[in-house]
């Protein structure tokens, strides 16, 4: 018995995540250094996996891809930090 194909992608990008990384605001950080964090995104919140960053702490900006935190975002690093901060909820820029 064989497992089921993956369904095919058939344009440029994922169909599940359009190969995109957003920008997050860690809420509520997990207990420990692996987890799951409460974030705040453009969209709203939502609770990502940080465990291949490391400890994260409130206020943190995390850049995020497919539900997992994949790095850090260091916003006195104008060439890193995203180039409108405001498309966070209630962050100002």
């Amino acid at each position: 018995m064989s497992s089921p194909r993956p369904p095919e992608c058939s344009g440029p990008a994922c169909i599940t995540c359009s190969d995109q990384a957003t920008t997050a605001e860690i809420i509520d950080p997990p207990n420990q250094a692996w987890g799951d964090a409460l974030v705040k995104t453009e969209s709203g919140t939502e609770w990502i996996d940080v465990s291949l960053v490391g400890e994260v702490a409130p206020g943190d900006l995390v850049l995020v891809h497919a539900g997992t935190a994949i790095g850090r975002i260091d916003p006195g690093n104008a060439a890193a930090a995203p180039a409108d901060r405001s498309v966070l909820p209630g962050r100002e820029a």
